[in-house]
């Protein structure tokens, strides 16, 4: 992995912000594989260097994705802390995407907690950010995680309308994610003519 060789290099020559780049990288990578484990240990290796050097950016990201990372582990207090962290550093900057990532990622925290009205209502925060930002597949996800919240209440034509406006907008941009969108569409049941 080049992340790996990276590292000491980083490290050698005493590149700070390099170094927690690279560990923060590495955790991404974890992540991705569901190596939660390791994800979080490079993440944890990574914030205390961001904090040395003042990188709030690298913060916040780092903040926010071990947020993601504890809650893949059901640790919901964990997740639901680094999610505020990471969101006040991203509204002190300004930084409306890093803002608008952690209302998802607290949205679905509300999700899996049962608590589908205040899911419901950081989904659209973070839909309305996604649009006036123009992040199209960011947005298209919000669509599918308030239809997925729909469905869970039961309003199974709100459902499909999420569903439905985010296959559209996965379609225009050419994700693949549009596939697992029709798949949601399928679940649903038949409307009455």
């Amino acid at each position: 992995m080049c992340h790996e060789t990276a590292l000491p290099l980083f490290r050698n020559i005493g590149d700070r912000l390099g170094e927690a780049n690279t560990l923060r990288s590495l955790g991404d990578v974890y992540l991705s594989i569901a190596e939660h484990g390791e994800a979080c240990a490079h993440y944890e290796q990574a914030l205390p260097l961001y904090y040395s050097i003042g990188h709030r950016l690298g913060q916040a990201n780092t903040l926010r994705r071990l947020g993601d990372v504890h809650l893949s582990l059901a640790k919901t207090k964990e997740a639901r802390d680094s999610y505020d962290q990471a969101r006040s550093l991203y509204r002190s900057m300004g930084a409306r995407l890093g803002e608008a990532n952690c209302h998802l990622g607290l949205a679905d925290l509300h999700r899996a907690e049962g608590d589908l009205e205040v899911a419901t209502a950081l989904y659209q925060q973070a839909l309305v950010t996604y649009q006036i930002i123009g992040m199209p597949y960011n947005a298209a996800m919000a669509l599918q995680h308030l239809g997925h919240t729909a469905k869970a209440a039961g309003d199974i034509a709100q459902a499909r309308q999420y569903y439905q406006q985010a296959l559209e907008g996965f379609t225009a941009i050419g994700s693949p994610l549009a596939v697992d969108v029709q798949d949601d569409l399928h679940t649903l049941p038949a409307t009455r003519e």
